[in-house]
């Protein structure tokens, strides 16, 4: 009984078939599914999801109501056994099956295996254009913007069956404390009915709580009033729309907020910034606001997408009235409902238009404040430059006025040199011929001054070898004095040029 549950994969769907559109590769759209890659990315390695059966209670069945018996019956699934036992068993009989496949979180992969998610596309005949949504789910470590939610139907040429599918985005809380607080959804619905057995069949992937609890309460209430299975059922269609609205407005409020302080912080600036206490303004915020803008756009094209659903239910409501006759009420219903969501989609977009504008101004008289503080900057650097050159110029002209005194100096002590070492043969003479060392004798024998001579005295040596040491002596002082000199001229250079490094800095 297992096997028989959805066989006939492998020809399912076939190009010839009536709900297959023009134009669609049916062996591509098998591939898609089949793909070894996709395949892990989409589903998981064990079913854990919910079928549930909804019957209607007819005047017969209220006693059995009263005795407990709930007209919604859950079941798990956990394998294709528990499927095939439900849908090929005799003994039992079905009204309107909701498949509830969830994920553990919006980027997980489906609760559900691959075979037995193929197992019930072929086993109900599901339509192509569903398959391209199941894509949108699975797996995935990014934001994706390229989720398919366009509204596709179908309807019978020679019946009033027909099929319905689209994908819901919206915002909803996810509940943390920390950080964004708010987190995109999808959901994904398929719908098709059967006119003349007057039941539906239905796959949701990812029904958020609140729709849960909405169809839930939907469908008792239908039970009670044993109308489930009419023609009025595209009404649940706008309770799904309704759940998918329910946080726009808040979500858009978020949002302004963040704008609001901006404009805040763009409108009470002090521009030059002379005050201390000034809010704190930086380029980040400018990327924050970017980035709310792109949030901004996101939320335009979703509720445009919505609207594409809510115009495609129109139509196909009105391709229904034109072949079936229907209740006026219920038809009045739907379409207030539906026109009411566009007017709500309306005031929406007209928000997010205005927010949109707001954003751009608030941009750009952030980015005005922000460029007119760095010219000021640039200008007070500017005007430290120009002070450190003139600072540098008036040290360059001290020292330069320093070097002409130092050459002058120089060419004084030069001229001092040359004159004393033109005296000092002259001074080395009289001090040796007016000293005891060498003596002037007479010849006596001759009686005059031409016949006198100079007489070095016995001591003469001792002159000599104290000299020359003394000599050496001083040549070496002078030398030490002159290197102790040069190196004490070149720390206080030093020291010099460290002062006005830091003058320097200090007036930048």
């Amino acid at each position: 009984m297992e096997s028989a549950f959805g066989d006939g994969w492998e020809n399912y769907p076939t190009r010839s078939a009536e709900n297959v559109p023009l134009g669609c590769d049916t062996e591509q759209v098998r591939r898609d599914i089949e793909e070894p890659r996709e395949q892990k990315r989409l589903f998981s390695n064990q079913d854990d999801f919910h079928l549930w059966f909804a019957n209607s209670l007819s005047t017969e069945s209220h006693a059995e109501s009263s005795r407990g018996r709930d007209c919604v019956e859950k079941h798990k699934i956990e394998n294709t056994g528990i499927l095939s036992e439900l849908w090929l068993s005799e003994e039992k009989s079905h009204g309107t099956a909701f498949y509830m496949i969830p994920q553990k979180h919006s980027w997980a992969k489906l609760n559900a295996t691959a075979s037995t998610f193929r197992r019930v596309l072929t086993y109900h005949r599901v339509f192509p254009p569903f398959f391209r949504i199941v894509h949108s789910y699975g797996y995935r470590c990014k934001e994706d913007n390229e989720t398919y939610d366009a509204f596709s139907r179908n309807i019978s040429a020679d019946s009033q069956d027909y099929e319905i599918c689209y994908n819901l985005r919206y915002f909803e809380r996810n509940g943390r404390d920390s950080g964004n607080g708010w987190s995109l959804r999808q959901t994904g619905v398929y719908h098709k009915y059967n006119y003349t057995k007057g039941k539906s069949v239905w796959i949701f992937l990812r029904p958020s709580e609140r729709m849960t609890e909405m169809l839930e309460d939907t469908l008792r209430y239908d039970c009670a009033k044993s109308s489930i299975d009419t023609k009025a059922v595209l009404i649940y269609h706008a309770s799904f729309i309704s759940s998918a609205l329910r946080c726009w407005k808040d979500y858009l409020s978020c949002l302004e907020a963040k704008l609001l302080h901006a404009e805040e912080i763009a409108g009470f600036s002090d521009v030059d910034k002379k005050n201390v206490d000034d809010y704190p303004l930086q380029f980040s915020t400018c990327q924050e606001l970017e980035q709310l803008r792109c949030k901004l756009l996101r939320v335009e094209c979703l509720l445009e997408s919505i609207v594409n659903i809510i115009n495609g239910l129109k139509v196909h409501n009105e391709r229904l009235i034109c072949k079936t006759p229907t209740d006026p009420s219920d038809n009045e219903r739907l379409v207030s409902a539906l026109d009411g969501y566009l007017s709500e989609i309306t005031y929406h977009k007209s928000r997010v238009c205005s927010l949109l504008q707001r954003c751009t101004g608030t941009v750009r008289l952030l980015s005005s404040i922000l460029e007119h503080r760095n010219l000021q900057l640039v200008r007070e650097a500017t005007e430290s430059s120009q002070q450190t050159l003139l600072a540098m110029k008036r040290l360059a002209y001290e020292q330069e006025r320093e070097n002409k005194i130092s050459q002058k100096s120089a060419v004084t002590g030069k001229a001092l040199t040359v004159m004393a070492t033109l005296y000092l043969p002259v001074s080395l003479i009289a001090s040796i011929f007016s000293s005891n060392l060498v003596g002037v004798q007479d010849d006596s024998e001759s009686g005059s001054i031409a016949g006198s001579y100079f007489v070095i005295a016995p001591d003469f040596w001792k002159f000599v070898v104290v000299v020359i040491p003394l000599t050496v002596a001083t040549f070496i002082m002078v030398f030490s004095m002159e290197r102790f000199m040069l190196w004490t001229e070149q720390r206080e250079r030093k020291a010099s040029l460290r002062e006005k490094e830091l003058d320097s800095n200090s007036m930048v």
